[in-house]
């Protein structure tokens, strides 16, 4: 049980860290390119959000029954 609760714990860790650099990236993409640009990022942005979040939810799930 132990090895496994920080294994989820590590990957928690680095999907929260692997966000930031998205957020980061798109936040410099956005200072560079134009308002158009900014449209067609946020729109890559809230799809990829949407998978993730039914991801997290599957996560989460997981992580009450390993509990």
């Amino acid at each position: 049980m132990f090895p496994t609760s920080s294994w989820t714990l590590c990957f928690c860790y680095f999907f929260l860290a692997y966000l930031c650099l998205c957020r980061f990236s798109t936040f410099v993409r956005s200072l560079l390119t134009s308002d158009s640009g900014k449209q067609k990022v946020t729109v890559r942005i809230r799809r990829k959000r949407r998978r993730r979040g039914r991801a997290r939810l599957s996560m989460r799930l997981s992580r009450r029954r390993v509990r």
